[in-house]
């Protein structure tokens, strides 16, 4: 009896040493943990000459519009229009947006590298006459929706290159036959949009981008007389998701296009570190015989380990303290030992593998004053918060734990939970952490009023928005959709996992396993890997400091014949350009270059000045 009453207490001894010596070196490691590396050396750009010459230039755009908001189609042209205008913006090109009114008092378009008409309806275009001469000298002409059958087409369709006119149908499929979207050339995808196209016939000398599985053309090149003709057949430019589709028409109107972008590859880790899900998952237990706990210890972390290391993948995890409903009375969670073991070790983890520790919340209640529409509130299940106040309150309790646990770290990055932010949460997340950088949510919020929906860019209290495109871990069509579309418009892969992702049905694909899901990571991390090489693996806080670059500086171009130069104005570190061109790139000076697609460099230059040396 003695024996067995001694070996227990000696193991019960052993436990306890072993805890401390486990809390000690963890408080250790956490001490000595910095991520003070984020902040980028900025003393390396090259400063040349202090002013660009006369003949650097933005690309100059003429946008003109229907502005009667009387008719059904209205609220597609605005929606065309703000795509127009901030994916203009984001790539540094110059643009004029007008009514036909005001077009009216236009006679001359030399100044305009490209003119959009967004309007579906071609009988109303004022001084077509000038549009059709402007193309037949050399200019470039872009119709961003699928025009009308009526009197207007009648006139256009020896321009656009229509030969017969069959009527209309309803399309809800893209098969890419070019390179329209940086290696996507190819790919069908059957869910990516439900639009009125135009069922027509082209001219034999027409270029098809896109068409669907129909073979109904969905993007069409046109060239006319000297000029270029661009047709969109259908009204998809309104979707968000689709300005890499429409980047890459753009970049269709000259023969040498370049615009910048943010070059960088970043994975995030929603709820990690996390309490972990008490009990046994039947998904779990079924394919390992093990509870939660072991599952993710030692199994799904050495897993998403193995793969993101393998292709050079750095993890941003966001850490969750709580998933408690309180949004009154945190204080008593504050003193919960067994949490606090488990996200230090967790914590250990993340930062051992390279990657970067951020915030999530105290707890998973977003912070949102206004209640929830009804439909929604019975969905998500949350409470609101009281005021900015009670917010910054619970801010503050996981900002005094993370500097406890982590006395030398700043985290940078924040993402709302269930991707909802209120414009007063933002206020309070800024009070409560003055030294955060960036909020990553959604760049497309499919409509749905409580998510908060972003685009890349700086806002007016300083904190970068840095939304996601895609996320689970399967490479689905539709996150591969909007993949190629990130990558074409900024040169950005935003995508978001979960580590409990194996546990919601509606996450793992209808019930598959996590040996399945893991198997279809690699593959898709695999296909990252391979297909676009050329991106920077980058954490949120080193992303950040790359948008940051991109947002700030500001690029201008001379075009000689074989030859281009830049000049960046506001320029501190690496900048990034796409060009599209069906030249060889012979030579360059203060840059570097790659062929990373059929007629497509990658650009990258630590200088203010840079040229591009052109084959014939």
């Amino acid at each position: 009896m003695f024996e067995k009453r001694f070996i227990g207490v000696f193991i019960l001894f052993n436990l306890f040493i072993a805890a401390l010596l486990l809390a000690h070196r963890m408080e250790y490691t956490f001490a000595s943990v910095n991520n003070q590396y984020a902040i980028v050396n900025k003393s390396t750009f090259k400063q040349l000459s202090t002013e660009r010459g006369e003949n650097f230039k933005q690309d100059h755009f003429l946008i003109i519009y229907g502005s009667d908001d009387a008719t059904e189609n209205f609220k597609i042209t605005e929606r065309i229009n703000e795509s127009l205008t901030v994916l203009l913006e984001s790539i540094d090109k110059t643009y004029e947006l007008v009514t036909f009114e005001q077009f009216l008092n236009f006679s001359d378009f030399i100044a305009y590298d490209a003119i959009v008409i967004n309007e579906e309806d071609l009988s109303v275009i004022p001084n077509s006459n000038l549009v059709m001469d402007y193309v037949e000298e050399g200019g470039s002409l872009i119709l961003a929706q699928r025009p009308l059958i009526g009197e207007g087409l009648d006139l256009w369709s020896p321009y656009l290159g229509i030969e017969e006119i069959e009527g209309y149908t309803v399309e809800d499929s893209m098969v890419l036959t070019s390179n329209i979207l940086i290696q996507g050339e190819g790919y069908t995808f059957s869910e990516t949009v439900s639009t009125h196209a135009l069922d027509i016939v082209l001219k034999d000398e027409c270029e098809i981008l896109v068409e669907s599985v129909n073979e109904v053309p969905m993007i069409w090149k046109h060239d006319q007389g000297e000029g270029t003709v661009l047709v969109a057949n259908g009204q998809f430019l309104a979707e968000r998701m689709n300005r890499g589709l429409l980047t890459g028409i753009l970049s269709e109107i000259k023969d040498d296009f370049i615009y910048p972008i943010v070059n960088a590859k970043v994975l995030h880790m929603d709820d990690y570190p996390m309490p972990v899900p008490e009990g046994t998952a039947d998904i779990i237990y079924n394919e390992y015989q093990v509870n939660n706990e072991e599952f993710f210890y030692y199994i799904w972390w050495p897993n998403v380990l193995k793969t993101t290391q393998k292709y050079n993948m750095k993890i941003n995890g966001y850490l969750i303290y709580n998933y408690e409903n309180d949004v009154s009375d945190q204080d008593l969670l504050l003193n919960d030992i067994v949490r606090r073991d488990h996200l230090l070790l967790q914590g250990e983890n993340l930062l051992k593998s390279g990657g970067e520790l951020a915030l999530h919340g105290f707890n998973h209640q977003p912070l949102r004053i206004h209640d929830y529409l009804p439909e929604e509130a019975a969905v998500l299940g949350y409470k609101t918060w009281d005021s900015i106040e009670a917010m910054v309150s619970s801010l503050s309790n996981l900002a005094n734990y993370i500097s406890e646990v982590y006395p030398n770290y700043t985290p940078q990055s924040y993402v709302a939970p269930s991707n909802i932010l209120s414009e007063e949460g933002r206020v309070a997340l800024k009070e409560a952490f003055p030294s955060l950088r960036s909020i990553c949510a959604l760049y497309d919020d499919g409509g749905v009023e409580s998510s908060y929906q972003q685009e890349f860019g700086r806002g007016e209290d300083g904190i970068y928005d840095f939304p996601r495109y895609s996320s689970g871990y399967m490479l689905t069509e539709e996150a591969h959709w909007n993949i190629l579309n990130g990558l074409t418009f900024n040169g950005v892969f935003s995508h978001f996992i979960h580590p409990d992702d194996v546990l919601d049905k509606d996450r793992n694909y209808g019930g598959m396993s996590w040996g399945e899901l893991n198997e279809e990571f690699d593959k898709f991390m695999n296909y990252l890997s391979n297909d676009f090489g050329w991106l920077n693996n980058m954490s949120i806080s080193e992303a950040t400091n790359q948008l940051e670059e991109y947002v700030d500086s500001q690029i201008f171009f001379e075009y000689k014949e074989n030859e281009i130069s830049g000049y960046i104005e506001n320029g501190k570190s690496i900048n990034y350009y796409m060009m599209k061109t069906d030249k060889e790139i012979t030579s360059s000076e203060n840059c570097d270059y790659q062929l990373i697609d059929e007629g497509v460099y990658l650009i990258s230059t630590n200088s203010n000045e840079f040229t591009l040396k052109l084959g014939e």
